[in-house]
């Protein structure tokens, strides 16, 4: 895989579908200034406790990795150990404990979890009430596509995979012969952060990532033109109207190549010349009542 270019899979995405993210004012300003800020998988974690991690068994071990892959992994970690550890580590290895593969397997999953930078995606030909509400009830959803982010990313430094989330019972264990039948378990297994509790299947998550070894709390990529990768902005429905159109008039001074992408979600209710009309007759009247019936007290601020 070259630099910029984007692996689709294990759990592979339609070039074609719709990806909506959901973020705040402040996200949104980012990625028209041409960056994006991607959490580390450790990042995730504020949202899901279980963000990146699977239950330690052998069948990570054993399935998840080639005889080859399982060998660089065990030497690199034992390069890693403290005197004290390593004494204890070779030990085990004498006496034929199991107790190394424990030791390997927390290294390797803190060291992905840590250096992986995720941008998370909501899969769906149409917005969803639900994902305005919990990421962005004052913000914004920008549609883009596999497609789109191709186009934005091929010119950037980092090696880029995307796939969909795979679901699971995290109380049930995952087994030899599910792996045997199962490629994209088998793959995703060496992928934690690919794997989610069953809880937010709702969520219908596609996920993009990179790799950056320096282990930060945020990755920032530079350079990544938002007219390539953005394909609509649309204002969230729970902004007052005229809030909106003032944030839509922002976007478009702030960027203007991207002036016919935006818009209001279909969801909002923006006011009709007719209810203006009847609003302002409400108004008068309120008014007219006040002027002729209130107590005098009633009219101090």
């Amino acid at each position: 895989m070259t630099h910029g270019t984007i692996e689709n899979g294990p759990l592979a995405v339609d070039s074609h579908t719709f990806l909506w993210r959901y973020v705040s004012l402040p996200t949104l300003l980012l990625y028209l200034d041409g960056r994006l800020r991607l959490p580390s998988v450790l990042g995730l974690r504020r949202l899901d406790r279980l963000e990146g991690l699977i239950t330690w068994d052998h069948v990570t071990q054993t399935e998840g990795f080639s005889a080859d892959q399982r060998e660089q992994l065990w030497k690199y970690v034992r390069s890693m150990l403290s005197p004290r550890d390593l004494e204890s580590f070779d030990l085990n290895t004498k006496l034929g404990n199991d107790g190394n593969q424990r030791v390997v397997y927390q290294h390797w999953q803190h060291l992905v979890s840590s250096t992986r930078y995720a941008m998370s995606f909501f899969l769906a030909g149409h917005e969803s009430i639900a994902m305005w509400r919990l990421y962005a009830p004052q913000g914004f959803a920008i549609r883009t596509s596999l497609d789109s982010l191709n186009k934005a990313l091929k010119s950037t430094k980092q090696k880029w995979r995307i796939s969909r989330m795979k679901y699971w019972d995290k109380s049930v264990e995952i087994i030899p012969d599910q792996t045997a039948v199962d490629a994209e378990l088998k793959s995703v297994l060496r992928r934690p952060f690919l794997l989610k509790s069953q809880e937010y299947e709702y969520e219908n998550e596609v996920r993009l990532f990179t790799v950056d070894s320096r282990a930060r709390p945020n990755l920032i990529v530079e350079n990544v033109r938002p007219e390539d990768w953005i394909e609509r902005i649309q204002v969230s429905p729970e902004i007052w109207s005229e809030d909106a159109d003032l944030l839509r008039d922002l976007i478009k001074a702030r960027c203007p190549v991207l002036q016919n992408c935006i818009g209001s979600s279909p969801l909002a209710s923006a006011p009709s010349d007719a209810d203006s009309i009847l609003s302002d007759m409400e108004a008068n009247a309120s008014q007219e009542n006040a002027e002729k019936n209130w107590p005098d007290f009633l009219k101090e601020s």
